[in-house]
C-alpha cells in the first residue's frame, strides 16, 4: 500500500481517504488464483464520527449510489468493523464516503476493492497495527477467496494460494509487475452475480480437463511476466469455467472471438463477469478498435455493452489523504 501523503487537521478529527483500485481475476485459466490491478478506482473516505453517531454512509457517487447499502452493514463498514473487532477494540461510530468508479456485479472487483478500502483504512486508523499479510488475512475471510482483494491490496499481478496450517489459515501470494499490455473490456448493462455464475459450476471435472488447465495457466503466467504473448490465446483458453459460464452468459464465445479478430493477443470472461477483458500487446493501436468491436458483438447479441481501455495498475490501495491520524 502506498502513501500519497499526510494532512494535518487543527480539530480532533480522524479520517483517512483512499484511492482502491479494481481487478479481474482468473484471466482465463487461472481459476481463482490470478488477480491483476487495474487502473480504474474507488475513493473511499472513512471517518471517526462524533460520540452518539451512527455508523453508516454518509455519500455514494457514482457506481450503486442508489443500490447500496448505507447503513452498517455497507461492506465498506462491515469490513472496518471487521478489523477492529480483530484488534480486540469496540468500533466507534465510522462514517464512510464513497466515490465509485468500479461497475457492480460485472467481474471487477467491486466488492474486492471495498473490503480493502474499509481495511485498510481502519487499519490506518487504529494505528497499522496490522502488516499486509495480516490485512489479506481479514479481507480473503470477508471475500471468501484471495483472486481480487490480493491485488486491490498489493497490486500488480498477484498469483495467490490458501494454505491450511496448525495455526490457521494462510494466503501465499507472488506478486508480479503487471504486463506490458492495454486491456480492452466489454462491460455489459447487464450485471451477472457471482452467486449465480458460481452455480452452473462442475463439482468435478476430468483428468483432461486438470491438465489442460495446468499446462494453460503455467503458459499464462509466463507470458505475462514476460511480455512475450506468442502463445497467449492459447494460454487463455480455459475449459474449467468458462464454458458452464457461457450457458448463462451466452455472448461470452463471439465476444471473445471478436477480440481476437480485431486485434487482441488473449481473451477471456473477467473474473464471475459479465465483463469480458481482452490484452492488447503494447505498441499497438488496436485496444479501442478490440474493446469496440467486442461491444459489438455483445449488443449484436442482445446484451448492450460499454466498451473501455484501461491498464494495468502497478499499486494497489493508496492513501490519499489523512487527518489526525
Amino acid at each position: 500500500m502506498a502513501n500519497a501523503g499526510k494532512t494535518t487537521a487543527s480539530s480532533n478529527e480522524q479520517a483517512v481517504t483512499l484511492e482502491v483500485p479494481a481487478s479481474t481475476s482468473n484471466l482465463g485459466p487461472g481459476f481463482d488464483t490470478l488477480g491483476m490491478a487495474l487502473d480504474l478506482c474507488n475513493e473511499v473516505t472513512l471517518r471517526v464520527g462524533r460520540i452518539g453517531d451512527a455508523s453508516g454512509v454518509d455519500h455514494i457517487s457514482g457506481a450503486g449510489a442508489d443500490s447500496l447499502a448505507t447503513d452498517e452493514s455497507n461492506l465498506v463498514l462491515r469490513a472496518a468493523t471487521a478489523l477492529y473487532r480483530k484488534l480486540g477494540q469496540t468500533p466507534p461510530p465510522l462514517r464512510v464516503t464513497l466515490h465509485n468508479r468500479i461497475p457492480l456485479a460485472r467481474g471487477l472487483g467491486s466488492s474486492g476493492a471495498a473490503a480493502i478500502g474499509g481495511l485498510v483504512a481502519a487499519n490506518i486508523l487504529t494505528g497499522e497495527h496490522l502488516d499486509e499479510a495480516g490485512l489479506l488475512a481479514l479481507a480473503t475471510d470477508l471475500e471468501g477467496h484471495p483472486d481480487n482483494v490480493a491485488p486491490a491490496l498489493m497490486g500488480g499481478l498477484v498469483i495467490s494460494a490458501v494454505a491450511e496450517s496448525r495455526d490457521g489459515q494462510r494466503i501465499l501470494t507472488h506478486r508480479l509487475a503487471p504486463p506490458p499490455a492495454a486491456i480492452a473490456l466489454c462491460i455489459p448493462d447487464q450485471p451477472l452475480a457471482t452467486e449465480a455464475a458460481r452455480r452452473v459450476l462442475p463439482r468435478h471435472v476430468s483428468l483432461d480437463i486438470a491438465v489442460h488447465s495446468l499446462g494453460r495457466v503455467a503458459l499464462l503466467v509466463a507470458a505475462l511476466a514476460t511480455g512475450d504473448y506468442t502463445h497467449l490465446r492459447q494460454a487463455m483458453d480455459d475449459r474449467l469455467h468458462q464454458p458452464p459460464r457461457a450457458t448463462v452468459f451466452p455472448p461470452l464465445v463471439p465476444v471473445m472471438a471478436a477480440a481476437l479478430a480485431a486485434g487482441a493477443a488473449g481473451a477471456c470472461l473477467s473474473g464471475a463477469g459479465s465483463t469480458l477483458l481482452a490484452i492488447v500487446p503494447e505498441g499497438t493501436s488496436a485496444a479501442h478498435a478490440v474493446a469496440t468491436a467486442m461491444a459489438g458483438t455483445c449488443a449484436a447479441a442482445g446484451y448492450p455493452a460499454q466498451p473501455a481501455v484501461v491498464r494495468s495498475r502497478d499499486q494497489g490501495a493508496v492513501v490519499l489523504r489523512k487527518i489526525g491520524v
